[in-house]
């Protein structure tokens, strides 16, 4: 039994399905068919509406999910959670914001510079496999392991530094960093793969480069600053 598509989704055939998903679930949300409170279609006629894969899928309502737009109630179906993808709520001002991006980017310089001049291979070594990881999925549009491989990452050039205070520190921003990526990621359309800042700032660290460490490093974060002003 074929299943009617009311609220005009498509066949997906672009590369990039998880992209597609993603885009096409939010202007559904969007499109005013929806209201807070109600639950989408289910997980079958989706895949049959949009012509994608159960792990394509799952991997768009996760993501979603993490970023506050949908909520899985395991048993009942998706609901929607909130009908725009916000940033700024009751829990995340925009004051506290600019202070968590503040304390991120203090945080960050520091441990580039103290990475490049402590890293044993050891650390190089986990750097390297996380960043790998981080950049595989990120191809592969497994967005929530790419952000948890992306955290991971800095959490390894942080361990570099060898300081237990600083790490505690970073750590504790970490859980806030993962909420703000996961709704950076969901904004497709202006979303900036920032994996070249990675990769060279591993290498200048894995080098011992200091001045390109945090170089690289501040461009990372001018990047993602830009698109909160």
């Amino acid at each position: 039994m074929s299943v009617e598509s009311p609220l005009n989704f498509s066949k997906i055939e672009k590369r990039k399905l998880v992209d597609e998903v993603l885009t096409q679930l939010q202007e559904i949300i969007q499109s005013g068919s929806y209201q807070i409170g109600d639950r989408i279609p289910s997980e079958k006629d989706l895949k049959d509406l949009l012509g994608v894969g159960r792990s394509t899928l799952r991997e768009a309502i996760k993501i979603l999910a993490h970023a506050g737009i949908l909520e899985v109630q395991q048993g009942n179906g998706t609901f929607i959670r909130s009908t725009t993808n916000e940033l700024f709520n009751h829990e995340t001002s925009a004051d506290r914001l600019y202070e968590l991006l503040e304390a991120r980017e203090i945080l960050e310089m520091q441990m580039a510079r103290l990475a490049a001049e402590r890293r044993t291979q050891k650390d190089i070594e986990a750097m390297e496999y996380h960043l790998r990881l981080r950049n595989t999925y990120l191809e592969e549009g497994k967005y929530t392991a790419y952000i948890k491989s992306d955290i991971q990452f800095h959490l390894a050039i942080c361990a570099a530094c060898h300081n237990k205070i600083l790490y505690k520190m970073y750590a504790s921003l970490c859980e806030s960093l993962t909420k703000i990526f996961n709704v950076s990621v969901v904004d497709i359309k202006t979303y900036e793969d920032n994996s070249l800042f990675h990769n060279k700032l591993f290498k200048a660290i894995k080098s011992g480069d200091r001045d390109e460490a945090l170089n690289w490093n501040q461009m990372n974060l001018e990047a993602f600053k830009k698109k909160y002003k």
